[in-house]
């Protein structure tokens, strides 16, 4: 069974929101097959907006930092986990 479907089954849904532009997370999401939404923060207003930017990496400039949200049905913040324990910092 996919991840994607385990979460419908779970009354789950699943946004991912990327600072690439619009085209490149579409061919991104058609590669992969995802039935989820791609959201595009390209402007990067959301990780402004959050204050979640990473400043340590002089060489590719300021990052977002990876976050995952966990909403409650009426979209409030629930949890926040901090994604640079998966992926390490760079």
């Amino acid at each position: 069974m996919q991840f994607s479907d385990a979460t419908k089954i779970a009354y789950q849904r699943i946004a991912a929101i990327s600072v690439d532009p619009p085209r490149v997370l579409e061919a991104f999401k058609h590669g992969l097959g995802a039935p989820f939404s791609f959201l595009s923060d390209e402007d990067r207003a959301v990780t402004d907006l959050l204050g979640i930017s990473e400043f340590t990496d002089k060489r590719h400039g300021p990052l977002p930092v990876p976050l995952t949200f966990a909403l409650l049905p009426d979209l409030t913040i629930h949890r926040i986990w901090n994604g640079w324990y998966m992926s390490g910092r760079p």
